[in-house]
């Protein structure tokens, strides 16, 4: 779908009016430029020559800049090579009916694949080798939305009122891409994601955007960096980690996963071996003091560190899950990080979970709007 170029209107029966309900860009122009032009009285060899000196005949052809004003078009919330969103514009309340809402829109959506089709034979026909007995477009409607966000190319959410043909009994959150989307995310931020996306397409309540935006990265952001310091307190290590297995076989470049795994069974306990679940955790420990640590075992099996493998590029440790471990095992572990003093790296575990996840969201925002947030919160 697009907006209907005014200029196409009036030869599809859609009264300027009405159009600039849909479209205000009146930057389109449905005639080819040159009186004697007219594509369709062409013979082959008119339009072979013709499409052979198209840098020549260019602005004959389409008007200049008529592909730029269309990727401006400021109804065109987002598109990619199969689906168009457009933002329309009703003269009534949207939500005071919603079947009312519909058929709007859906009226509109065939204006919209009639226009298409109207500008496809004026530009298209022998030209491109488009003839509309054997080559069309439909366009069809496949979800109306109250709110949304689009924050780049298959990330977006939309808070969906009607989907291919059916109405909803409440609005639900259709979302495309983005980290919520990933089979790698982790709990917190799974909670976190699910308050940002249910703000951004289902909140009603707020509408100022520089309000959303402290919403999102101080009040969110601030509840969340609470509950991991939570989690990192109790020892809930899977609320924030993602679990990994000690694959088989060989590997030229050994994983962090196992790497963590092997030093876990050297430092604090030997239970790991090839199959093993794993909590993978960014650490920063004393190098010297563990280096006399692994001079104490004289000699380390296979699935333990080696004395060479040792250095100061290991920056995780795996621990086991929850389900494998008692109280005694968190106290030992306590215990071995600090008589080796090992810590936990907070700012990694941060920003893996929480910061990065954010990054995406703040392009939804203007700088003017960033700084109203700022100034909002003093």
């Amino acid at each position: 779908m697009s907006s209907i170029p005014p200029s196409i209107a009036p030869t599809l029966g859609v009264p300027q009016s009405e159009v600039k309900v849909i479209t205000e860009v009146g930057k389109y122009d449905a005639a080819l430029l040159g009186e004697n032009i007219k594509c369709k009285d062409w013979d082959f060899i008119q339009a072979e020559d013709f499409i052979k000196n198209m840098d020549i005949n260019h602005d004959l052809y389409l008007p200049k800049g008529f592909i730029e004003n269309i990727e401006k078009d400021p109804f065109q919330l987002y598109c990619d090579t199969d689906s168009d969103y457009l933002l329309i514009k009703t003269t009534f309340d949207k939500k005071e009916d919603v079947e009312r809402t519909v058929a709007y829109c859906q009226k509109l959506t065939l204006r919209m694949n009639e226009a298409y089709m109207a500008a496809l034979d004026l530009y298209f026909y022998k030209l491109a080798n488009w003839h509309p007995d054997f080559n069309t477009m439909d366009f069809k409607s496949e979800a109306i939305a109250f709110k949304g966000f689009f924050a780049g190319k298959k990330f977006y959410a939309l808070g969906i009122v009607w989907f291919e043909g059916k109405f909803l009994a409440k609005i639900k959150t259709k979302i495309t891409g983005g980290q919520l989307k990933k089979a790698d995310v982790t709990k917190v931020t799974k909670e976190m994601l699910e308050d940002i996306y249910t703000l951004l397409t289902k909140d009603s309540d707020i509408k100022d955007e520089a309000r959303i935006y402290n919403k999102i990265f101080v009040e969110y952001k601030n509840k969340y960096l609470m509950k991991l310091k939570e989690s990192i307190n109790q020892m809930n290590f899977e609320y924030f980690t993602i679990p990994k297995k000690w694959s088989f076989g060989d590997k030229k470049n050994v994983p962090n996963s196992i790497t963590g795994a092997k030093l876990y069974n050297r430092i604090i306990k030997d239970i790991f071996s090839v199959g093993d679940s794993v909590l993978v955790l960014p650490i920063k420990f004393n190098l010297p003091l563990m280096v006399k640590e692994f001079e104490k075992t004289k000699n380390p099996n296979e699935n333990m560190l080696q004395n060479n493998e040792l250095t100061s590029k290991i920056k995780d440790i795996s621990l086991p899950p929850l389900s494998k471990i008692n109280d005694a095992d968190k106290e030992l572990i306590k215990q071995r990080f600090q008589e080796l003093d090992i810590h936990l790296d907070y700012d990694t575990i941060i920003d893996f979970n929480i910061d990065m996840k954010l990054e995406p969201f703040k392009r939804l925002f203007s700088v003017e709007t960033t700084r109203r947030a700022t100034a909002l919160r003093g």
